[in-house]
């Protein structure tokens, strides 16, 4: 009796941390003919399209967009690259501005 108490507590962990793994979900999107699909994992069949991720008790969690080619994930890294150098330049124009104010103002 005293090891059975004893391999449950000691396994109790897992159990707990088994349930609370992120990407448990429920997957569902509708495919191009109509379809709606229902998966406990990413549908390899909606890669082009949008996936709702939803919790046990079927309320929205996320929204997984759909999967971009190689041409559009080229494109969208350009943009990421642009966006983030002329943030850093707006950034440096501010800091050189204070630098200034600060200085001569």
């Amino acid at each position: 009796m005293r090891r059975l108490l004893l391999a449950g507590l000691m396994l109790a962990p897992a159990a707990w941390a088994q349930d609370a793994m992120p990407g448990k979900g429920i997957y569902t999107c509708t495919t191009a003919d109509g379809r709606k699909l229902t998966s406990d994992r990413p549908i390899p069949e909606c890669t082009s399209r949008e996936q709702r991720v939803l919790n046990p008790d079927g309320s929205q969690r996320t929204t997984l967009p759909p999967f971009l080619s190689p041409e559009e994930r080229t494109a969208k890294e350009a943009a990421d690259r642009r966006a983030a150098a002329e943030r850093i330049a707006q950034q440096d124009a501010i800091r050189r501005d204070r630098s200034l104010m600060q200085r001569y103002g």
